[in-house]
């Protein structure tokens, strides 16, 4: 593999060009391929991350004498027709571009490729032109953090939270900083953004949960830790769970399962996690009954001791 051989060399200015060379060499190859190849098994896909990672190595140790050059050669790399589609590949690339490029000429060749691929991509509301656009705001993002410093990152953050990757990382920030107020707000605002993908309805009301737990609300913290644990995953139950005393919450379960029990769709595996969890055989045997195909998977769980 020669991806492998020139990471096994990797010394000085000249191995590290080569060891870029081939790298991209590997990725266009695999690119090609994947034309008329089925990866199903992921091979191809595999080869494609380990060229990446040889690329993430050579440019985190890249000497100053080769740098312009192998930053140009994956610029242009990533400029191929190749990568048209392949956003996740190309992305990669202009990772790679951003840790190589040290100087401000580096940065704006850079910036200017991001904005004629932002107005060379699909500008309807697939999910593909919005991953594409969320993608390219967070690698501008880590170059503003590089060259202009942690407040006019922080502005660009703020004015680009619609994207899900850069409103977590505001959030994480403000959690860090003690503004749980703020993260709250940025949170809901979350929520009330994409009420229509639950997927990320749910990770917002996680971090409220984490606003809530560092801000030390417990009325919040509660009510909010319910509303997870009964249409929530399993994890969130046991989150709930934890914040009561052992013998508060034994007055508390019945309910709350009852509650659960009354979801839309609560034949899951998170009901029966929970009854596992409670040690809760008789509702284990009643649930049973209800889906006697279920025996084989909890029948020694029901066996008389």
């Amino acid at each position: 593999h020669p991806a492998a051989a020139a990471q096994r060399g990797l010394s000085g200015a000249l191995a590290h060009h080569l060891a870029v060379d081939l790298a991209l060499c590997v990725m266009q190859q695999m690119l090609e391929l994947l034309q008329f190849a089925d990866d199903s098994g992921g091979d191809v896909g595999l080869v494609m991350e380990e060229a990446t990672s040889l690329l993430s190595l050579a440019a985190a140790d890249m000497p100053e004498a080769s740098g312009a050059a192998c930053f140009r050669m994956v610029l242009q790399a990533a400029a191929e027709p190749e990568y048209q589609g392949r956003t996740d590949c190309r992305m990669s690339l202009l990772n790679i571009c951003s840790l190589l490029a040290r100087e401000p000429w580096q940065r704006n060749l850079l910036e200017e490729f991001l904005t004629e691929l932002l107005a060379a991509g699909d500008q309807g509301d697939s999910w593909r032109s919005r991953y594409e656009a969320e993608s390219i705001a967070l690698l501008r993002y880590e170059l503003i953090e590089q060259f202009d410093g942690p407040l006019a990152a922080a502005a660009f953050l703020h004015r680009h939270r619609h994207f899900s990757r850069l409103r977590e990382i505001v959030i994480q920030q403000a959690l860090a900083a003690g503004n749980f107020a703020g993260a709250e707000a940025l949170a809901l605002e979350g929520e009330q953004q994409d009420k229509t993908l639950p997927g990320l309805v749910h990770q917002w009301k996680k971090y409220r949960l984490d606003s809530y737990r560092l801000g030390q609300d417990k009325t919040k913290l509660l009510q909010l830790g319910r509303e997870l644990a009964v249409n929530g995953d399993f994890a969130d139950y046991q989150t709930y769970k934890e914040l009561y005393e052992p013998a508060e919450w034994a007055g508390r379960y019945p309910e709350l399962l009852a509650e659960i029990a009354r979801q839309p769709g609560y034949f899951n595996g998170k009901y029966t996690e929970i009854l596992l969890l409670e040690q809760d055989w008789p509702a284990l045997l009643a649930y049973v009954q209800k889906s006697p195909r279920l025996i084989l998977s909890f029948y020694r769980k029901l066996l008389p001791d």
